[in-house]
């Protein structure tokens, strides 16, 4: 037979932890080293020595800024989940190569600033379709 004490401590326990997931997933959480504000749609990732675009920069973002880093190259994988992003600042890096489709999966982009890099290489399949 069970303890009533057990499964009263068992089934807290499960609630307490399958709400703590669930918030978890409710709220995205923001790249370390970025700032985000889910009410301005706004994620900056400025001056932060960044070698890449971080991941998990959460889907509500339109405006994202990732400046005054050390990224070189961009590509696909550099966007994956973003296809709400409006506008898209690049500038202040060392980025010489563009990728084909690197932004092929931001779909609502509409401001693209590359200013301020050392662009070597555009591949002509870059561009949003």
């Amino acid at each position: 037979m069970l303890d009533p004490d057990r499964c009263v401590f068992f089934l807290s326990f499960l609630f307490f932890f399958s709400s703590a997931a669930l918030l978890c997933s409710v709220h995205a959480s923001c790249p370390p080293r970025c700032e985000c504000s889910e009410a301005a749609h706004t994620v900056k990732c400025v001056s932060k020595d960044l070698r890449s675009v971080p991941e998990g920069i959460p889907g509500y973002t339109r405006n994202l800024f990732v400046t005054g880093n050390q990224i070189s190259r961009i590509g696909p994988e550099s966007f994956r989940g973003l296809e709400n992003v409006t506008n898209l600042s690049l500038s202040n890096n060392r980025i010489s190569e563009v990728e084909s489709n690197t932004f092929a999966g931001l779909r609502s982009l509409r401001s693209l600033d590359l200013s301020n890099n050392q662009l070597a290489i555009i591949h002509p399949e870059a561009s949003p379709s």
